[in-house]
């Protein structure tokens, strides 16, 4: 096989060998190629006129005037003879046979043959030219010759004037033949003697007449003179006669001229005008004759005869008269004609213009015809006749009607029959010409009539068709009026349509029938408005009066009106729904009125109903804080208890459902037994509790049972306290009794102790029973055990104490050996809550009592005693009293549950005083301060301190007065606590109002009222009421507070107390417990204290500072309640960690280490000790720390952190914990959404999984394309593989409005209109199983929205909206927030979740990479992909990042290098150039096959390298070139010229990548970016390949045309493949790129019958609501709530300008978040229904200029696009496309070689001048116009600057034509022009002006040669227009000079004047010039 591979190779070659020597043999006979090639003839007459063939430079210098004519000489035809018989003889030596390689024979002979041939040819045509002249020319001569003899030799007598004119005239001929015959002989000769050397024959008489003819000539002159000799006399007499007749032709010219004009038809009223004008032409014509005899014989005689003018001047005159009185009868005949044309054919159109060409023609004329009567009479014919044309047309409006023209024949006093047959003449007879405002008065009064009359034809076709629909009942299958949009849009439209028509002054005609329409829309308007209020109403009220068995039980009558009401409506409904037609239907007699009865009615049932439901809210307030739906079902169920119970939580603070008696069917009864918590405590009642009756009643008995019940279990408690041992008795109670009874005995017993004296303290600490250690979880907790050391040195002598620690000690060494730990185990994990609220309470108390050891307090009466919340409990009342200073609340005794209880620190306590001080003094408080101090949190537990109701509502923009009124209601009635969280969110103007509620509150409360009048309605008060308000002042969307407002609260900021405070404090505590005022220090301290008391006194509120909380303190009582032994200890570390974080760490938006975050982790150690009770506590919090702050730590500052993790906890290395089951599970989940199941990847799953277990919200964070959806994703994935039922709901939050996002109150109807987060948030709340359900809000954080999920996010869990209602976030349910950072965030919402931060380096390329390519087809191409990307990518993303640092900065304000949103779309290029690469079919396709099937590894190395060029090529052009284009679009200057220091990045990199990448051949010149691969050929082909042929279309505009270049090719290349498979694309660049025509040409080339093109231009006010409005119109409803384009086609939105809509103060673009939530989810809601709508079958391009705008667009947007950037084009692109364009109409307007030569020399000057304007005249604040772009450098071109007449008036230099561009300096002056009028007009200043015209000198100077003198022409004048040669001859030529112009546009505006209104213009230069 090898030998045949070589034979074949050497056989191959010489083969090769042959055929080149062969054709190098053919190339040798080239040069003969013109012999048969050229056109013989053509050559040949150019020979002939010019003695050689002319160049193309003498056509083109002679091109004006012709090339002179220069006959060749005999020299010039020997010499072209020569030459010819040369070349024959060296053909003729030409081998006829050569042989080539001894094998090839190529025979010449014929060729030969036939070339000799062809030379004799041409040598012959040369020959016998000489032959021809030679023998004509003597056969001329000698026939000249006879005949000049033969005339000579006759006699002539005197008198024979003929005979004398015959000899007289060959006189003459010999004369003038004298010369020339003497000089042709001796030519003649040579020509023969030159023919004899060339062997060519003449015939014997040639020679002969050749010797005869001389002397023959010679004879013949003598002859000639002899004859004048004789005929002298005669000629002498003849000249006499002759001069005579002249004379009195003279005479006769003049009579004639007299008879002419009195004869010539010279008036209008001539009659037969034609006959005396061919009259007169005869006489004319007979005297011409005469006239010209007389020329001939002056000729003949040599006689001087006059010029007759005056006969040449009545020829004149008769040629104009003919010419008039043609224009006459032209003009008669047509109107004649007209007037015959029937008045429904009249065309008054054509007619105008006919008669203004005739009115043109006419003044076109010669101006001597204007003084002649007929010319008047014409042109005032015409004239009149376009008055009456305008008459008519005014008349042929169709508006006219038979009344109008009644009151035209009245005006006009000529009565006629207006018809069918009416004619234009009869108009005419109406001499419209003289009553023209009488026309235009009818006319304008017809056409508004018209208008009206339209209108009114429309508005009755509307209404004719126009019917209701209808949709049924959902309960009772009623038709209902359903409503719509259009009908009411049509209604209001159609009713101001109307109320214009009855205010215009043309409404008396149409007054009667505008009136009946207006009542019939005004019956409809009311009727419609009425009915949908009606029905409204009804459908309300129907479920409550018809449905509701309890309400109709409870109002009767009202019951009893509103079947009547059904009834009645019912019978409407039905009988509407039998006349569908609208105006018919309601304009029924009597309807209105029915429906106001039924109103009224239904009024009345709705006024019983809310005063039903204020009845109720007054017998039961705390309806006041659920919604009037909640309400409704509430009271509907009120008979059923069960069912009732779901609202329970909503009306108890934790009481979440009730234990029922069941009876002896075992179905429960009536007879609620207990109640359960949401923590699932259960606490029986003290006594059963009857359910029976009305709801209010039973639920108040339901609330007097609860209190009971707390109260007497805490009676209970408070006596067994010293009963039983402490843990027994912890589980004997319910929690909230226990803490609160632990808390009074220790108060109780510390008060004792201090009526003692000092000596007793250590039976003080002793009695706080310190030796009762509580078992928790295996650990051994007791207040004191955090640091049992710390009590010996507060101690003095405290023996007893030191003893009772050791003991404790010694039992928690070995929590397993205690007799109690295994008995109590289970009990312990169920009350693990209350456990640890009491042992907060316990540490507090032993705080306590250590700080007054520490100051030596002896005395009950102290103020650090005094100042501490203290429970007490009163066995003479039975009640709970809190006491704190000189307040005292009685305990409220609400049902807490088992509820964790805040950690009381310092700062916790001085919160409690001044908000209990602010209502002791009756005012209310307001803590404010930053996010994360507990404001809120503080208020609660306080709430929960006293046993009282604590409602949070979150404040927002939506709350009304009303709304915040009605809480105070309820809040009144209650005696609950309101507080009302962002407070500050609320508008200004409901602040002012709500001032006035809360003081007629506090104003009740102050005078000890039972009652008081609120909003006009007297209620009851319980003076327990507290109104709170808290504030993060300075905050994103906060008002500030009137003043009328901040006087009632009192104030808590969260800053360093001062001296103020303290100094008020010890006043306080003298004041309040000495009873007197007594000085410590000297005088000058208490002066300075009485100040202080006297500005404080003076306010309204007593501020109190808040210092910031003593984090290390809270986080040691909650290690302690977690149950850590070395809490303190591992405190320090745990807050030093976070302090130092803080410090050293990187400032991100996310990092949080404040109170929240301290407490996740918390939880998270506490819950990681109970699963590992053995493991060291340092390992535990060390674990926790670290895997918990891990997931929102960046890259940069893991390593930081880790650090000062390992020196906190040093030698520790624990590993984390991990559920290898849950992770098996993840594992299987991301496969199975064929991602790729990383370990890193992995673990992110998990930790979010963590952070969902730990929080309730959590912020999954992360840079575009890293991850976090897929994250997401796989966790969901994971909850339906391991059956826990997962449920997800997704939405932009940013896509809607707020208002739409969370509901709004309609202010007048006080109507709810809910919102689309409500909704959803409300529907997954009722979803009964206990599955995840997930909450995703995927869209930029705003604190406008986010603000008002504050208490649904912390730890109440509740969303609070303006209708009161209040939506519970179940425990399965979890707020998911998807962002890409947090800048625009508060604190207040960053505190409020947990983080997981993804970083770009979590994830990096190569995980999305491998899904991608795991989802090729054939295994062979996955194998080589994978190589292929980590051979290439991973070193050109490490060059990027390195080496390219301009281009990392354009990144990074875009994409990162190297994360998926960079590589994502690059892999989409990607598999578009493979698909073209492995075609089905193709050879790659086959061999990828083969082995595949095979395994066979016969995949051809040459097949990799294609593929593998591929890939390379694709990647380069999608990823570097788009981000190469950005880079050099803030770096190019004008037409993309380097400004400074400019660098190619597109030339580095391929100079790079040639030198990295050796093996890779390819081709030398040009960038790795200009190639691509050949999908046939598999070859490197150059991009320039690929440009069609661009053809230039006159009629399009420039802008519309789009040249193909590289960069447009390679564009169209990727866009079109991308749209194939559906990806979005992306085109970005500046203004005159290109990118919407590239777009639009793109998109215009789809087929049709497949695609349908939606464009969504954006604009700055372009709204979401709009947007969503243009992309719902094309779609169609396919199935369910599924949507899509219409039938099978595909649906591609072109969204043009992008970047162009108003970006929001928070960055957001809200366009972009809903075609974002549309390519992240597929889908957008309904924003009516609030329903999902599923969008399939569509996709976007999109086109943006990053230089206008927003500039840019959001990363998250940006990802799902393939972007390619358009760059400025460079002079070699600019150069091409217009010189293309103007070679293209140079070339096909035949203009001259020499100006189409110069075509690219003059874009060259274009180009140069172009960006020396660009960079020189730069915008400023006053010149912001001065902006120079391509659509200027366009418009030198082709610019249309306006119209006239309706004709568009175009310039440019495509405009030219080739007598306007005769020579190249023509087109330079034209660009001159137009570069003066795109430049120039632009400026505004005389600077400028100097600037440019120096600019544009230079500029034409560097670039042309000997152009001075047409700069010089230039100077003088240089303007071009359309009408240089006249208004009525369009074409684009030079103006001569400004007379010439003057007088066009004189004469033009004087046009203009005679049929318009007169115009005075002042023509000067400058005004002419801009015409």
């Amino acid at each position: 096989m090898a030998d045949l591979a070589d034979m074949r190779h050497e056989l191959m070659g010489h083969v090769q060998a042959v055929v080149t020597a062969c054709c190098d043999y053919r190339s040798a006979f080239d040069h003969y190629s013109y012999l048969y090639g050229e056109d013989r003839k053509e050559f040949f007459r150019q020979f002939l006129l010019y003695g050689h063939i002319l160049t193309a430079a003498e056509i083109e210098a002679h091109a004006e005037n012709g090339v002179p004519e220069s006959p060749p000489t005999l020299q010039q035809f020997r010499e072209q003879i020569d030459s010819y018989e040369k070349i024959y003889e060296e053909v003729n030596r030409i081998k006829p046979i050569s042989i080539f390689q001894s094998w090839m024979k190529v025979v010449a002979r014929p060729f030969k043959a036939s070339l000799l041939n062809v030379i004799k040819w041409w040598s012959l045509v040369f020959k016998q030219h000489l032959m021809d002249h030679v023998m004509h020319s003597l056969s001329d001569l000698d026939e000249f010759i006879k005949t000049s003899d033969k005339g000579l030799s006759k006699k002539v007598g005197k008198g024979d004037y003929d005979g004398l004119v015959e000899i007289m005239g060959h006189l003459l001929a010999v004369k003038e033949r004298h010369s020339v015959t003497d000089a042709v002989f001796e030519p003649l000769k040579q020509t023969v003697e030159l023919l004899k050397t060339y062997e060519q024959e003449l015939p014997e008489e040639v020679y002969k007449q050749l010797e005869e003819l001389p002397e023959k000539w010679n004879n013949i002159k003598k002859l000639a003179i002899a004859v004048k000799q004789h005929v002298a006399p005669l000629q002498a007499n003849e000249m006499t006669v002759l001069r005579k007749s002249c004379a009195a032709f003279d005479v006769e010219q003049h009579r004639f001229r007299e008879r002419f004009r009195k004869e010539a038809p010279f008036r209008f009223d001539t009659k037969k005008p034609y006959q005396l004008l061919d009259t007169k032409h005869i006489e004319i014509k007979q005297m011409e004759s005469a006239m010209t005899s007389i020329y001939e014989s002056a000729g003949l005689f040599e006689v001087m005869v006059p010029d007759y003018k005056q006969l040449k001047q009545r020829r004149k005159e008769l040629c104009l008269l003919k010419e008039l009185w043609d224009m006459i009868s032209l003009v008669g005949a047509c109107l004649d004609d007209w007037q015959t044309t029937k008045w429904v054919d009249i065309n008054v159109e054509n007619m105008d213009l006919e008669c203004k060409k005739f009115a043109r023609e006419i003044r076109n004329l010669d101006k001597e015809v204007r003084a002649w009567d007929a010319f008047s009479g014409l042109d005032s014919k015409v004239k009149n006749m376009l008055t009456a044309l305008k008459a008519v047309a005014e008349l042929q409006n169709p508006s006219i009607r038979e009344r109008h023209w009644n009151q035209l024949m009245q005006v006009t006093g000529v009565r006629f029959v207006m018809d069918s047959d009416t004619t234009l003449a009869d108009l005419l007879k109406l001499n419209l010409h003289n009553f023209e405002d009488e026309v235009r008065g009818i006319v304008d009064k017809a056409v508004p009539e018209m208008s009206m009359e339209k209108v009114l034809k429309e508005l009755k076709m509307t209404w004719s068709t126009m019917e209701f629909q209808y949709e049924p009942h959902p309960r009772t299958n009623i038709p209902l009026l359903k409503s719509d949009e259009e009908l009411i849009e049509i209604l209001e439209d159609n009713q101001v349509q109307l109320q214009n028509l009855i205010t215009s002054k043309y409404i008396a005609f149409f007054l009667e029938e505008v009136s009946i329409w207006q009542r019939k829309l005004s019956t409809m308007d009311s009727v419609i408005s009425l009915w949908f209020e009606v029905q409204h109403t009804w459908s309300r009220l129907e479920s409550i009066f018809i449905g509701s068995e309890d309400i109709r039980a409870q109002l009767p009558e009202d019951s009893k009106r509103f079947e009547g009401i059904d009834v009645d409506f019912k019978e409407l409904a039905y009988e509407a729904q039998k006349t569908p037609n609208v105006v018919e239907a309601t304009n029924k007699p009597g309807l209105s009125q029915q429906l106001e009865d039924i109103q009224s009615r239904l009024s009345l049932c709705e006024k019983a109903l809310a005063e039903y439901l204020d009845m109720k809210r007054l017998a039961f307030p705390r309806f006041y804080f659920v919604s009037s739906a909640d309400l409704l079902d509430i009271l509907s169920n009120g008979t059923n208890p069960q069912l009732v119970q779901r609202h329970l939580s909503k009306l108890f603070d934790n009481l979440a459902r009730m234990k029922f008696q069941l009876d002896s069917e075992q179905k429960p009864t009536k007879v609620g037994l207990g109640m359960y918590s949401r923590e699932e405590e259960y606490v029986s009642f003290s006594e059963p509790c009857d359910c029976s009756g009305q709801v209010e009643v039973w639920l108040s008995h339901v609330l007097d049972s609860m209190r009971a019940t707390v109260r007497d279990e805490m009676t209970e408690a408070v006596m067994a306290y010293e009963e039983k041992p402490r843990e027994q008795w912890l589980f004997d109670y319910p929690g909230q009794v226990s803490a609160t009874a632990s808390h009074h005995h220790s108060g109780w017993l510390m008060e004792r102790q201090l009526l003692d004296t000092l000596e007793h303290k250590e039976a003080l600490f002793f009695s706080l029973r310190v030796n009762q250690p509580i078992s928790l979880g295996g650990s051994l907790l007791h207040p004191d055990l955090v640091d049992n050391r710390g009590w010996d040195c507060l101690c003095q002598g405290g023996g007893r104490l030191r003893e009772c620690d050791e003991g404790i000690s010694q039992e928690a060494s070995d929590p397993a050996e205690h007799p109690r730990y295994h008995a109590d185990r289970a009990a312990l994990q169920g009350r693990q809550t209350g456990i640890m609220t009491i042992c907060t309470i316990d540490v507090h108390a032993r705080d306590v009592v250590a700080k007054m050891i520490t100051q030596k307090v002896d005395n009950a009466q102290a103020f650090i005693w005094l100042s501490q919340l203290r429970h007490r409990w009163s066995d003479e009342e039975r009640h709970c009293f809190a006491n704190i200073c000189d307040a005292q609340f009685l305990y409220s005794y609400e049902y807490l549950g088992n509820t964790p209880r805040l950690v009381i620190t310092p700062l916790t306590d001085r919160c409690y005083i001044t908000l209990t001080q602010s209502l002791h003094l009756t005012m209310s408080g307001a803590p404010a301060g930053p996010a994360g101090t507990g404001k809120t949190e503080t208020t609660k537990d306080l709430g929960r301190a006293l046993g009282i109701m604590v409602y949070v509502f979150n404040c927002s923009e939506q709350m009304d007065y009303k709304s915040c009124g009605n809480i105070y209601k309820g809040l009144s009635q209650t005696g609950a606590w309101g507080c009302f969280d962002e407070f500050n969110r609320i508008s200004v103007e409901v602040l002012s109002v709500v001032a006035v509620q809360v003081k007629s509150v506090q104003d009740a409360i102050r005078e000890k009222k039972k009652s008081f009048n609120f909003l006009g309605e007297d209620i009851n008060l319980v003076p327990s009421v507290g109104i709170f308000i808290t504030m993060n002042p300075g905050y994103a969307g906060r008002t500030e507070l009137p003043e009328n407002l901040k006087a009632l609260f009192r104030g808590v900021q969260v800053r360093f107390c001062d001296l103020a405070e303290i100094v008020f404090w010890n006043i306080q505590a003298r004041l309040h417990v000495l009873g007197e005022f007594t000085c410590i220090g000297d005088s000058q301290t208490c002066s300075q204290e009485m100040r202080v008391l006297q500005s404080l006194l003076a306010c309204r509120f007593r501020p109190c500072a808040m210092v910031v909380p003593d984090f290390e303190l809270i986080c040691e009582i909650m290690l302690v309640a977690e149950g850590f032994i070395g809490a303190r200890a591992l405190a320090r570390k745990f807050i030093t960690l976070y302090q130092l974080c803080k410090e050293l760490l990187s400032t991100q938006d996310h990092y949080d280490w404040g109170l929240r975050a301290i407490k996740s982790v918390l939880v998270v150690a506490g819950s990681l000790k109970r699963d590992d009770p053995e493991r060291p506590e340092d390992q535990v919090l060390m674990r926790s720390l670290r895997d918990f702050n891990i997931p929102k730590i960046v890259t940069d500052d893991v390593p930081v952190f880790m650090g000062l993790i390992g020196d906190l906890f040093p030698a520790l290395d624990v590993p984390r914990k991990r559920d290898l089951n849950f992770e098996s599970f993840v594992r299987q989940a991301v496969l199975d959404l064929r991602l790729q199941a990383e370990d890193n990847f992995v673990l992110k799953v998990v930790k979010l999984e963590e952070l969902l277990t730990v929080r309730h919200s959590v912020f999954v964070v992360g840079d575009a394309g890293t991850g976090k959806s897929q994250v997401m994703r796989s966790l969901n994935k994971t909850y339906q593989i391991m059956k826990r039922r997962p449920v997800w709901t997704d939405l932009n939050p940013k896509a809607v409005t707020n208002d739409e996002l969370f509901g709004i109150i309609n202010p007048a109807t006080r109507e709810w209109k809910d919102g689309l987060f409500s909704s959803i948030m409300r529907e997954l709340a009722n979803i009964t199983h206990d599955g995840p359900k997930w909450m995703v809000l995927d869209g930029d954080i705003d604190p406008m929205w986010i603000e008002s999920l504050n208490t649904v996010m912390d730890d109440n869990k509740v969303l609070t909206l303006a209708s009161n209602e209040r939506i519970p976030l179940n425990p399965t349910m979890r707020l998911v927030f998807e962002i890409s950072h947090l800048r625009t965030a508060t604190p207040a919402t960053v505190s409020r979740a947990g983080i997981l931060y993804i970083n770009p380096s979590d994830l990096g390329w190569n995980p999305p990479v491998s899904s991608w390519i795991d989802r090729r087809e054939i295994q062979s191409e996955r194998a080589n992909l994978t190589i292929l990307f980590d051979k290439y990518l991973p070193i050109c993303l490490d060059t990027l990042r390195t080496r390219y640092h301009l281009m990392s900065d354009c990144i990074t304000r875009g994409e990162g290098v190297g994360t998926p949103a960079t590589v994502q779309p690059s892999c989409a290029a990607l598999g578009c150039a493979a698909h073209d690469l492995l075609a089905p079919g193709s050879p790659e396709h086959h061999w990828l096959k083969l082995r595949e099937t095979t395994g066979v590894r016969c995949f051809r190395k040459c097949r990799t390298t294609q593929l593998e060029l591929s890939c390379v090529l694709t990647w380069c052009h999608h990823t570097l070139w788009p981000l190469n284009d950005l880079c050099e679009t803030s770096f190019l200057g004008p037409c993309g010229a380097s400004i400074s220091q400019l660098v190619d990045y597109r030339v580095e990199f391929s100079k790079w990548w040639v030198a990295e990448f050796k093996t890779i051949k390819f081709p030398s010149q040009g960038a790795v970016f200009d190639f691509y691969i050949d999908p046939e050929t598999k070859k490197f082909e150059p991009w320039s390949k690929l440009i069609p042929q661009f053809e230039f279309d006159p009629e399009m505009p420039l802008q519309a045309c789009l040249v193909p270049t590289t960069e447009t090719v390679r564009v169209w290349y990727f866009m079109d493949r991308l749209l194939e498979r559906r990806r979005p694309v992306m085109l970005v660049g500046n203004a005159g790129t290109g990118k919407s025509v590239l777009v639009g040409d793109k998109l215009s080339s789809l087929d049709t019958d497949a695609y349908v093109v939606k464009k969504v231009p954006f604009n700055y006010y372009t709204t979401s609501a709009m947007l969503q409005g243009m992309l719902e119109k094309p779609l169609e409803k396919k199935a369910g709530r599924n949507y899509g384009s219409p039938g099978t086609k595909k649906l591609v939105y072109f969204i043009d300008d992008l970047n162009m809509p108003e970006v929001d103060a928070y960055g957001t673009v809200q366009l972009h978040t809903l075609i974002r939530q549309h390519l992240d989810y597929g889908h957008w809601y309904d924003r009516t229904k609030l329903s999902l709508k599923e969008i399939t079958n569509v996709q976007y391009v999109s086109c943006m200029n990053p230089t206008a705008g927003s500039f840019t667009i959001s990363p998250l947007l940006q990802r799902h696009f393939c972007v390619f950037a358009l760059s400025i084009p460079g002079q070699d692109a600019l150069s091409r496309i217009y010189s293309t364009i103007l070679t293209q109409h140079l070339t096909s307007g035949n203009f001259s070689g020499a100006v189409q030569k110069s075509a690219q020399q003059l874009i060259a000057l274009a180009l140069g001048l172009h960006q020396k304007v660009a960079a020189t005249f730069l915008p400023t604040a006053i010149k912001f116009h001065y902006i120079f772009n391509l659509r200027d450098f366009s418009n030198i071109f082709q610019v249309n600057v306006g119209f006239t007449a309706g004709l568009c008036t175009p310039q440019g230099l495509l405009f030219s034509t080739p007598e306007c561009l005769q020579h190249p300096q023509d087109l330079v002056k034209l660009y001159l022009h137009e570069s003066n009028r795109v430049y120039r007009d632009k400026m505004v200043e005389e600077k400028d002006y100097g600037t440019f015209d120096k600019i544009h000198l230079e500029t034409v100077e560097k670039l042309y040669e000997d152009i001075e003198e047409a700069l010089e022409q230039t100077k003088r004048m240089n303007v071009y227009c359309h009408f240089a040669k006249g208004v009525g001859e369009p074409s684009y030529r030079p103006v001569p000079t400004w007379e010439e112009l003057n007088k066009i546009l004189v004469e033009a505006l004087d046009s203009y004047n005679e049929v318009n209104a007169a115009m005075s213009l002042v023509l000067f230069e400058d005004a002419m010039c801009h015409v």
